[in-house]
This record gives structure tokens, sequence and C-alpha cells, in this order.
């Protein structure tokens, strides 16, 4: 047996808007956040140039700028210290490394158990001098060389007018 419908039902009263207060709350404490953060990651980017996947030997079909360094690369070393490959003017016999039969490099030594960052500097001003519009520099690093220390080398490039940063691998600079 079914029952009649209620008279209650039939007449609803009057219909509430729903409470946006919590959603406009939440609102009011996320957007203020995200911007912050967006400012925050804007501050933290670094621009670098990673090895690509292709062929090593390509050519460039423009010309080559004269007064410039081709292949002027850092290696950070947990070993050796700061190896400073392509400036052929800055060595002398007192700084000279072998990388291997062909190539030699500049040789800072560590100082205080540290990254001799002031005789690097002095090099890089040097390199500045003789090529002023040299702006490429590429670093290679051990696995066991601290962030910290690549991006101090990094920015003391940047620095000093190199800024165009890249990044190589440390096999394709030790032949052995």
């Amino acid at each position: 047996m079914a029952f009649r419908p209620s008279t209650k039902l039939s007449s609803l009263g009057e219909e509430h808007p729903p409470n946006l207060m919590p959603i406009m709350n939440l609102f009011l404490v996320l957007i203020p956040m995200l911007i912050t953060m967006t400012v925050l990651v804007k501050l933290s980017v670094m621009n670098l140039s990673l090895p690509s996947g292709g062929s090593s030997g390509e050519q460039s079909t423009e010309q080559e700028k004269p007064k410039e360094l081709e292949n002027l690369i850092l290696i950070l070393s947990q070993d050796k210290g700061l190896i400073l490959l392509g400036y052929k003017e800055g060595i002398k016999s007192s700084n000279r490394y072998t990388i291997d039969k062909e190539r030699n490099g500049i040789h800072i030594p560590f100082k205080d158990d540290k990254f001799n960052l002031y005789a690097l500097e002095d090099y890089i001003k040097e390199i500045k001098e003789k090529y002023e519009i040299q702006q490429s520099i590429s670093f290679a690093c051990d696995e066991e060389i601290k962030y910290e220390d690549l991006i101090k080398a990094m920015d003391l490039c940047r620095r000093n007018g190199l800024s165009k940063l890249g990044l190589v691998e440390i096999a394709t600079v030790f032949i052995e």
C-alpha cells in the first residue's frame, strides 16, 4: 500500500545560495603562494648548452670568427685540481699539464684543499683581454665534484664575460 505524498515537500521554501567563503579563503592563500614560487624558480634558472646527441664531428656552415678560441674547456678534477684546455698562450713550463699526446693544458693546483679560483680568474681575465669576443667555455667534472664548486666556477666565468656555458663529458676530454 502506498502513502500519499507529503504536503511539506511541495512547499520547499527559500533556496539558499552555496557558501563560497571556504573556497575564497583557499584561493586567497593559494594564489600568492604560487606567485612567490614562480619568482623563486626564475631566480634559480641557469642557461647551459648540454652535449647534443648527434655526432661530435659536425661542422658549422658559418665562417669562423677571428680571435676566438674554439674549444675552451675547464676541467674540475678531485685529484688534479683545475685544468684549463684550449688556451695555449698561457701554458708555461711551471703550469703545463699533458692531457694526451696532442693536448696540453694549464694546471691550477689546489690551494688549502680547495679549488684555486683566484688563479683561474686571472687566466680568464687574460683570455678576455686577448680574445675580446670569446664568450663560450665548457666544463668537464669528475663524479666526485661538489655541485657548489661547479657553480662557483660557472659564476666566476660569467662575471668575467664568458656567458655561454656548456657541459661536456669527462670521457670526451681524457683520452687514455
